[in-house]
Order: C-alpha cells, then structure tokens, then sequence
C-alpha cells in the first residue's frame, strides 16, 4: 500500500487485533484515520468488532481473548455505534460515506447476524445523510440495499466465490465514485487469468455458505476426507 500514488486509508476487520493494527499498519502514505473528509463528503470508518472488546484490569478497551474476534460476523457495541452518532453529528460534509469490514445483513446466510443488522438498522435511522457503506468478510463480492443504502460488498484478495453459478472467482477489487450530489458508482475487477480458473465448487462448500454446516464441520469433512475416508 505504501507504494500507491494516492494516500491509503484502513480499517480493521475481524482478523485484525486492534493493538497490533494500530502499532504496526500506519506507514508513510498508509493511515488508520477513523474519519477522512473530501469535498462535500465524509468517509468515516468503522471497526465493526468493536462490540467484542473488553477492559482490562485498568479499564482499557482490548480484544477478548482466543478468536472471538475472528469467529463474528459483526458486534457494533454501544461505545462504537455512539462514536457513529457523534462523528457524523459533528461534521459539517453534506454526505456520509461508511467503510467497515462487516456488511450487515448480507444476502448469504452464513454470514448474517440479526442482531448486528438491527444495531445498524437503529443507528442509520438517525443518520439521514449515510449515503451508503461498502465492506468485505463474505468473500463473495455483491451489491444490496441495507436500511435504504445501497451496500457494497469488495471482493479479497483470494479465495473469491460466485454462489450463481457456483464457482470460485479470481482476486479483485472494487473501485467507486462519490459525486457532489451524493450518489455513488461502483464497479468490481476481478483479476482474471490462468492461475486463478473459474472451477466450480461442490455441495459441501455450498453448505458452508448457506449455513446448513459450520466451519468446523467444514474442517471435520475436509480431515476425514485427507485421511482417506469417504463422506456423502
């Protein structure tokens, strides 16, 4: 990222312990700013694992323990939804533009939470001038309307799926256009080539993503699977 033409701006995801990011992201060119403003809008940028954050013994705010915080599909929390309130409450931009890892409510099933989705649901009913969010997690790359908003779903840098048809996708990005008037263009490359084939995936991992089995299901199929045993 250092080594882009144009400043680079980030924000944690569910993989990210915030210590660590905080520390070791920031580079020349490469910032962790939690609010950006440019022309008439503002980018403020969210960690959507927040909610999981727990004091310490001097009542500093850190990540739990273990891999809560990698297992979550999105935890607001009341201290971060109130720091969306009051940093959208004081800027002057007429538009609001929202970055955070977790998209809520994404159209996959295993990657939904309600819960989450209703704290973003209460908060952007107060919040007229989010014109929209863009985020990442799902490693399916989607366009949907969230509360109003149109939300954007980037694409990783691996390990991409299409659910229709039913096929793994090479690495990409997304590009968007914020214009004066509030509206916001999107599109999503997809870096095509032959070391990233287009191949179809099978019934198990199409479980995975429509919630019927979990993660660690998902690794008990795979074990059994390396180990010689046959599965249905």
């Amino acid at each position: 990222f250092a080594r882009f033409d144009v400043p680079v701006n980030v924000c944690p995801g569910n993989h990210d312990f915030v210590t660590p990011f905080t520390a070791n992201v920031g580079r020349a060119n490469v910032h962790t700013s939690r609010m950006v403003e440019m022309g008439s809008w503002a980018f403020v940028f969210v960690d959507s694992s927040a909610g999981l954050m727990e004091a310490d013994a001097t009542g500093l705010r850190v990540d739990p323990p273990g891999e809560q915080r990698l297992h979550n599909n999105g935890v607001l929390g009341a201290t971060e939804a109130q720091w969306v309130r009051s940093v959208c409450a004081e800027t002057s931009a007429e538009h609001i533009f929202i970055w955070l890892h977790h998209p809520p409510e994404p159209p996959l099933p295993l990657c939904r939470d309600d819960a989450y989705a209703a704290e973003w649901a209460a908060l952007l009913a107060d919040l007229p001038r989010v014109r929209g969010m863009a985020g990442g997690h799902t490693h399916v790359p989607d366009e949907y309307e969230f509360a109003g908003r149109p939300v954007f779903v980037c694409p990783s840098f691996k390990n991409n799926f299409s659910m229709d048809p039913q096929s793994w996708l090479p690495p990409g990005y997304r590009t968007f256009e914020f214009a004066e008037d509030g509206t916001i263009q999107s599109e999503c490359h997809l870096v095509d080539g032959e070391a990233w084939p287009r191949r179809p995936f099978g019934r198990t991992l199409r479980s995975l993503f429509m919630g019927e089995i979990t993660h660690d299901e998902l690794r008990a199929i795979v074990a059994q699977r390396a180990g010689g045993a046959t599965t249905d």
